[in-house]
């Protein structure tokens, strides 16, 4: 069973170490973003979602403003809070982090690649949630060609 609390702990020392060598510097590091998110997934695993989202939308705050921020690591965070939304009920907050997640990835990595069946599962979940099956089964069957195109490879 995993340690939430001792994982909080950590991630807690991590925040306040960079707090004290990176000053204001902080909300331009990517580091400290990284800590951001990650305590928000630790309190997302633990079905804590208003904190979850704090931390998500804290560390969204700070990859806005890093210059090394990549896509990627943008369109990440912002999954990990549509599905603190989905969780939350809060369908529409979700639909819109999930679709921006996913259309920030596919001009990462194309339309047909692996790293965006999460995003499309989750869209999948929310739409069906939502009672939308025609949409919800778009979702799942375009992420079961995907597995299917790159099982083949």
């Amino acid at each position: 069973m995993p340690n939430y609390k001792n994982a909080l702990t950590y991630y807690f020392d991590a925040l306040e170490i960079q707090d004290t060598t990176l000053g204001e510097n902080r909300m331009n590091d990517l580091g400290y973003a990284n800590t951001l998110n990650g305590i928000g997934g630790v309190y997302l695993a633990m079905g804590e979602y208003v904190n979850a989202e704090t931390y998500f939308l804290r560390a969204l705050e700070v990859q806005k403003t890093d210059l090394e921020n990549t896509d990627e690591d943008f369109a990440n965070t912002l999954h990990n809070l549509g599905v603190v939304y989905t969780r939350m009920a809060l369908h529409s907050k979700a639909e819109t982090c999930l679709q921006n997640a996913l259309a920030m990835k596919e001009g990462i990595y194309g339309c047909q690649h692996p790293e965006l069946t999460p995003s499309l599962i989750c869209l999948g979940q929310l739409y069906n949630e939502m009672g939308d099956n025609d949409r919800s089964e778009m979702y799942f069957s375009r992420e079961e060609e995907i597995q299917e195109v790159w099982s083949e490879n």
